[in-house]
């Protein structure tokens, strides 16, 4: 249930005030996103469609999801830390990659194309959106939150 599931964010964004929250506008997130706003979310809700083919003249990655990954492998490159999460650990490593055929830009693997969906690393990878990670002194938002996109 959508709605429940706005509830649940929104009890999270209240209590952790994170900066901001991205959330994928396609699927269930669009219902999401508005509830949200109507909750009064607005300033720190923010849409985003990782399926979004980027130009060749734009980027060397086929889509925003392939960016936004391959701008998290260059943050852990160098130095990011990650907590101890094996589930975390393993969804990294699992999405293999290749390059568009046409247009030689990298391209991950589909989650159609797995038999598992690296939610957690996505929604890792989701908060590189913005070409890089909001920078707090100290992390003190829960897993779970970095989990739901919120920084």
């Amino acid at each position: 249930d959508s709605m429940k599931l706005a509830g649940y964010i929104a009890e999270g964004l209240a209590f952790y005030r994170p900066q901001v929250c991205f959330i994928e506008g396609n699927g269930l997130g669009g219902p999401i996103i508005d509830r949200l706003r109507q909750l009064g979310w607005s300033d720190v809700v923010i849409e985003v469609n990782p399926g979004t083919r980027l130009k060749e003249s734009e980027s060397d990655c086929f889509n925003n999801r392939s960016l936004w990954w391959n701008l998290l492998r260059t943050a852990m490159e160098q130095g990011m830390e990650l907590p101890e999460d094996t589930e975390l650990d393993s969804q990294l490593t699992m999405v293999e990659y290749g390059y568009d055929e046409k247009t030689l830009q990298l391209k991950l693997q589909s989650k159609e194309e797995m038999d598992y969906s690296p939610d957690r690393a996505d929604q890792l990878a989701l908060t590189f959106c913005q070409g890089n990670v909001v920078v707090l002194d100290k992390y003190t938002q829960p897993l779970e939150m970095a989990y739901l996109g919120c920084v």
